[in-house]
């Protein structure tokens, strides 16, 4: 039992940072300057995450604040 909610856990965490880490790829990149995209990808990072955890906002919902006051 105990493991099979760790593997849960692992699975939501994944989920969560997967379009985070699409932002920094991008922010990474040497393709020239960026800032222009950034924003844009920052909001879609908020709605990825929300589309990806609609039955669980509470649990997405502090991510996003930190996102959001960044």
């Amino acid at each position: 039992m105990l493991n099979s909610i760790f593997w849960e856990e692992c699975a939501s965490i994944i989920q969560m940072t997967e379009p985070l880490v699409q932002v920094l790829r991008i922010v990474d990149s040497d393709d020239g300057p960026v800032m222009r995209y950034l924003y844009e990808a920052i909001h879609s990072v908020d709605e990825e995450m929300l589309r990806r955890f609609q039955k669980n906002r509470t649990k997405v919902q502090p991510f996003l604040d930190i996102i959001n006051n960044r």
